[in-house]
C-alpha cells in the first residue's frame, strides 16, 4: 500500500548536483533513510468513526497509521566554511490504516493511505568535538504537503458490490529541534546519526474534487500530525573542492 516514490527522491540527487556545479566551496548536500513515530491522534480517532457509521459486526481495525521509514534529501550552506550552517531539507514521510472485515460471504475493507511531502528551511550550530565526533544542534521549521487517499470496498460472494475512493489534500507546518552526531568517513564524506523531535501545527484536509469540503472530525477538523521522534542515517558529502 505504501511504496517509496522514487522519482521524488531522484528529483532531490538532482537538485543538490546542480548546486554543486556553481557553488562547490562552500556547500554541503546529502541523502538520508530514517524512521519516524507520528501521533495521528485526529487520523485514528477518524478510522474509530469509520467503523461505528458501518454496521458490520466483526469490522475492526487491523493497521493503525504505524511510525514507518522516511526518506531525506538535504542542501547545507556554510558561510566562510565554518562549521554552523544554513540548510534546507526535503523528506517524504507515509504511513495509513485499514479497517477490515470478512467471512464466508464476503469481505469489506476501507483503507486510509497517508503521505507527506515536508520542505523545510533550518539553522546548524555546531556544539562541540570529540576526536573526530563532531556534535551539532539544529532548528528547522517549514511547511507540509499532505494527501490522503480513502478507499472503501465491498465484496459479497466474490462480486465487488461497492467500490469508492476520495482524494484529501491539505498545508501543514511544522517545527523540529535535533541533535546530529557527525563522523568522517571517507575524505569529504561523512555519516551522520540523527534523533529529532518534530510538532506539527493544527492543519485541514480538503477533497481534492471539492475544495469547500473541509474532512471534520466531530466540530473541529480533522488534523494530520506527524508529530513524534525521528531517528535518521544520513550520509553527507562536502562539495568543496
Amino acid at each position: 500500500m505504501m511504496l517509496f516514490k522514487f522519482k521524488y527522491f531522484v528529483s532531490g540527487l538532482i537538485f543538490l548536483l546542480l548546486f554543486k556545479t556553481g557553488f562547490s566551496q562552500t556547500y554541503s548536500g546529502g541523502i538520508g533513510l530514517g524512521y519516524g513515530m507520528y501521533q495521528m491522534n485526529d487520523m485514528k480517532n477518524f478510522q474509530e468513526k469509520l467503523i461505528n457509521s458501518v454496521d458490520i459486526t466483526n469490522l475492526s481495525s487491523v493497521v493503525s497509521f504505524p511510525g514507518f521509514i522516511f526518506y531525506s534529501v538535504h542542501l547545507y550552506y556554510l558561510p566562510k566554511n565554518k562549521l554552523n550552517s544554513f540548510g534546507t531539507e526535503f523528506n517524504y514521510y507515509m504511513t495509513g490504516a485499514r479497517n477490515h472485515a470478512a467471512d464466508y460471504s464476503g469481505e469489506y475493507k476501507t483503507d486510509i493511505q497517508l503521505n507527506g511531502y515536508r520542505l523545510g528551511l533550518n539553522y546548524k550550530m555546531h556544539v562541540e568535538k570529540i576526536g573526530p565526533l563532531n556534535i551539532y544542534a539544529q532548528l528547522g521549521a517549514g511547511a507540509f504537503l499532505n494527501k490522503m487517499t480513502l478507499n472503501e470496498d465491498l465484496t459479497v460472494s466474490y462480486q465487488e458490490i461497492l467500490s469508492n475512493i476520495y482524494y484529501f489534500n491539505g498545508i501543514s507546518t511544522f517545527i523540529e529541534p535535533k541533535i546530529i552526531l557527525s563522523i568522517p568517513v571517507y575524505k569529504q564524506l561523512n555519516l551522520n546519526l540523527n534523533i529529532a523531535f518534530e510538532y506539527d501545527f493544527k492543519n485541514k484536509l480538503r477533497l481534492r474534487d471539492d475544495r469547500s469540503q473541509i474532512l471534520y472530525l466531530g466540530y473541529n477538523p480533522a488534523s494530520v500530525k506527524w508529530t513524534g521522534l525521528r531517528f535518521m542515517t544520513e550520509l553527507s558529502y562536502n562539495l568543496n573542492n
